[in-house]
């Protein structure tokens, strides 16, 4: 059953393995800890696929377990998925939380999958979806504030509807910028220490409008798609019951 987002609280887990193993550019809540006891196949990248209901995925699976999801329909977000990931031999599972835009709402979460590293993943979520999407090589380049720098159209939700903030700057820097009536967000992008083509996150609002609440602070990834000159971004409050989800494209 989907619970209203506000209601919900937040979930900590984390994963010990004792056992281990061998689209379209388009462009997830509780982020866990992934306790590796040896050497195991991993899911980390960036992939691009799809889910059951015909909506794009992009998918970004971290080197510290964490997966944010973000779907989108016409390049605008209409979802996401954000929770942490085990591993067995080439399959996966983890728990989280799935956003769903359409019904202002987010449920709680496991799913499971399978995966050829670098190549091709499958997962099945109990909210639901079903998603299948293959690796993106983009997520090998090495992470560049300067190519990700400039003005991004597109559009902006959170876990209960629409958000006010379709234009967002990027500086060469790292700065983040956007304005809307009544709502002002700030904040910064900077690469992740593990050298992959992924930012760090963290977005201030402030304003009687915003969406998020005045004062929030949300912090999340963000990922660049040079090809498609897209940026895609996700970003949980500290409570992790509501977020911001972003995807916009730059001239």
């Amino acid at each position: 059953m989907i619970a209203p987002m506000k209601y919900l609280t937040p979930l900590l887990f984390s994963f010990t393995l004792v056992a281990c193993g061998g689209g379209e550019h388009e462009g997830g809540s509780s982020a866990g800890v992934l306790t590796l006891t040896s050497a195991t196949a991993t899911a980390q990248g960036y992939w691009s696929g799809s889910n059951a209901a015909g909506q794009n995925v992009l998918l970004a699976i971290l080197d510290n377990g964490e997966v944010w999801g973000v779907y989108t329909s016409n390049k605008l977000p209409v979802g996401g998925l954000q929770g942490s990931v085990a591993y067995a031999g080439n399959t996966l599972s983890g728990v989280g939380y799935e956003f769903n835009t359409a019904l202002s709402s987010v449920s709680r979460t496991s799913y499971t999958g399978s995966f050829v590293a670098s190549s091709t993943i499958s997962v099945t979520t109990t909210a639901g979806s079903v998603l299948t999407a293959k690796y993106d090589a983009g997520y090998d380049q090495s992470p560049s504030l300067a190519n990700l720098a400039g003005t991004f159209t597109g559009g902006g939700v959170t876990g209960t509807g629409a958000s006010p903030f379709s234009v967002i700057t990027v500086s060469a820097l790292g700065t983040i910028t956007g304005t809307s009536a009544g709502c002002a967000l700030a904040g910064t992008a900077v690469a992740r220490p593990s050298g992959k083509n992924i930012f760090d996150v963290s977005l201030a609002f402030s304003g009687s409008a915003c969406a998020l609440g005045n004062g929030t602070t949300a912090n999340g990834f963000a990922y660049y798609d040079a090809t498609a000159r897209q940026l895609i971004s996700m970003s949980l409050n500290g409570a992790k019951t509501d977020g911001f989800i972003y995807s916009g494209t730059k001239p």
